[in-house]
């Protein structure tokens, strides 16, 4: 279950399907979903020579060249591409449309194209944005998934998750069992509206059925508002949580440390990286030394281009000058982000407001979480923001104990700078997934969720030990639950029928109001170590600014 894959095999066929110079023509959502798994310079090598979007005004016409058209299905499009045909810019267009295409669409192109210029219509699955192999999101607003009072999301944003749904199924050649979280209004609708949808084009699933069928579980947020809200130590996770990425683009250019802004926005991606696809699972530790690795590297080979004094040394430096010019821009652009990672690690004090985080998610102990907290707002360092955070967490985790100083430490964070809005998400936190909104078959801070301590508690770069990673998401439990067949029924029922209590060799998880980064770290890293493959999916991949905003918007909505 490779999404990378997956969508490279189809863009793949699609710049393939013809000979002669070509244009890639894309929308909105399908340019990002072509750059984060194809690089331009791979497409280059199919003689695809321009790359254009469906809404660009006034394209040059060029006769010459044959459209390769990769677009959504909607309404928008569709009137873009009859409008496009009626008047074509280039000599021919296959077209290739992310999901099924209704039969009113299709007519209304064949009418369009009173020049004959469409030689090819497919349905190419790739309606979602493929993150790591085993990770993928639909990059969706956080605020437009995630909403208080168990309310589902507008028609539209559903419409969109069970697009998306649907086409990774197909694009994975998988019908699986949907299990849904039954304390989740969204859950359910998006489960039953696909398992409709799968029902309707079951001649789409004709694929060979496995002996244990895949299931997928659709989850809610709100059963785990912690995860989102914690500082992150590893290398993905940090990137995101720190400075943040979208589509693999890291913006750099606004970040205090970048003073020379020599490296504005840099793309991240697996694929493309490899120094990033070998340590994006790394803690922040490990990362000095890889990066000391690197620029040693980098060195040693600037020190033999520059003593160039035969012939053969110049045949040998051109021969490796492409490989030396990657190396750079790699040292460059890494070294650029580990110094902003550090700087903001320092700046805002990130290991001691890291280890009281993983104290309040990992541990009960309400006198201590006063005491620490307390003196936290009084520590001119602590950011408001981290702070903020530590007092969400203190709010999930002391919402029902007596004596719980949640009030307090609200005006205190006015005092500390706070926003009114931000003061106003904590209780929008609680009434969004608080201890009476959460399943109640699931026992968010027990212990048997969390991994406990088992690293010392050095300080600086080489510090960042098992202190600051004890917690483990929900989602972790979650799944093992599924592979041992314990997950229960009752709260996580099946839409209809149900497999045997075989192991399930397939597990997707979809995850309904956002995932992060750590989820997709414990993901990778359950698939190293079991037989069972998980896919993780989610509406969008959130960091605590996103999460908090979302809660924010919501506040603002309802007018809280």
């Amino acid at each position: 279950m490779n999404v990378v894959k997956a969508l490279r095999d189809y863009i793949g066929k699609m710049v393939r399907i013809t000979g002669g110079m070509k244009v890639l023509l894309l929308d909105s959502e399908t340019s990002g979903i072509v750059s984060m798994v194809y690089t331009q310079s791979e497409v280059l090598q199919e003689e695809t020579y321009l790359f254009e979007r469906l809404d660009t005004q006034n394209r040059e016409v060029m006769a010459h060249l044959k459209a390769i058209c990769f677009i959504r299905p909607t309404a928008e499009n569709i009137n873009l591409l009859k409008k496009e045909l009626r008047k074509p810019k280039y000599g021919e267009y296959y077209i290739f449309f992310t999901n099924v295409i209704s039969k009113n669409y299709l007519e209304q192109l064949a009418a369009a194209d009173e020049h004959e210029v469409v030689h090819e219509v497919q349905e190419f699955f790739g309606d979602y944005y493929a993150v790591n192999p085993d990770c993928w999101s639909l990059n969706l607003s956080p605020s437009s998934c995630i909403s208080v009072g168990n309310s589902p999301p507008s028609e539209a944003i559903v419409e969109r998750i069970v697009e998306g749904l649907f086409s990774c199924l197909l694009s994975l050649k998988i019908r699986p069992y949907i299990r849904v979280q039954k304390s989740s209004t969204t859950a359910k609708m998006i489960g039953n509206s696909l398992l409709e949808r799968m029902k309707q084009n079951k001649s789409l699933f004709t694929f060979r059925a496995p002996e244990v069928p895949p299931v997928l579980v659709i989850l809610d947020r709100f059963d785990d508002p912690v995860t989102p809200l914690l500082s992150q130590w590893t290398y993905q996770a940090m990137i995101h949580e720190m400075i943040g990425v979208e589509k693999n683009l890291v913006d750099l250019s606004k970040c205090s440390s970048n003073t020379k802004k020599e490296v504005a926005q840099v793309v991240l991606s697996p694929e493309q990286d490899p120094f990033y696809k070998e340590n994006m699972y790394k803690n922040f530790g490990e990362l000095g030394i890889s990066i000391r690795s690197l620029v040693d590297n980098y060195s040693a080979k600037s020190k033999l281009n520059s003593n160039i004094q035969t012939l053969d040394d110049m045949k040998e430096f051109v021969k490796n000058y492409p490989e030396f010019k990657k190396l750079s821009g790699s040292v460059t652009k890494h070294m650029a982000i580990m110094t902003e990672l550090q700087a903001q690690v320092a700046q805002r004090n990130l290991l001691d407001v890291s280890e009281l985080e993983q104290t309040l998610a990992c541990h009960e102990n309400h006198e201590q979480a006063l005491e620490a907290i307390n003196g936290f707002f009084a520590n001119n360092k602590v950011k408001a923001g981290d702070m903020l955070r530590l007092v969400m967490l203190y709010s999930l985790r002391y919402q029902n104990t007596p004596g719980n100083q949640t009030s307090r430490f609200l005006s205190m964070l006015k005092d500390k700078g706070c926003s009114e809005a931000d003061v106003k998400s904590v209780k929008q936190l609680i009434a969004y997934g608080g201890s009476e909104v959460r399943s109640k078959t699931i026992d968010l801070f027990g212990q048997s969720f969390f991994a406990k301590a088992t690293g010392d508690l050095k300080r600086g770069l080489m510090g960042v030990t098992n202190i600051y990673t004890q917690h483990q998401p929900l989602l972790s439990q979650t799944v093992d639950d599924i592979i041992k067949g314990t997950l229960p029924e009752l709260s996580f029922p099946f839409l209809e029928g149900a497999p045997t209590k075989a192991k399930p060799q397939n597990v997707l998880i979809f995850m309904t109001g956002g995932i992060t980064y750590e989820e997709a770290f414990a993901v990778n890293g359950l698939n190293a170590s079991s037989s069972t493959n998980v896919l993780l999916g989610g509406t969008s991949i959130l960091n605590s600014t996103q999460f908090i905003n979302a809660l924010n918007s919501t506040s603002s909505e309802q007018g809280i």
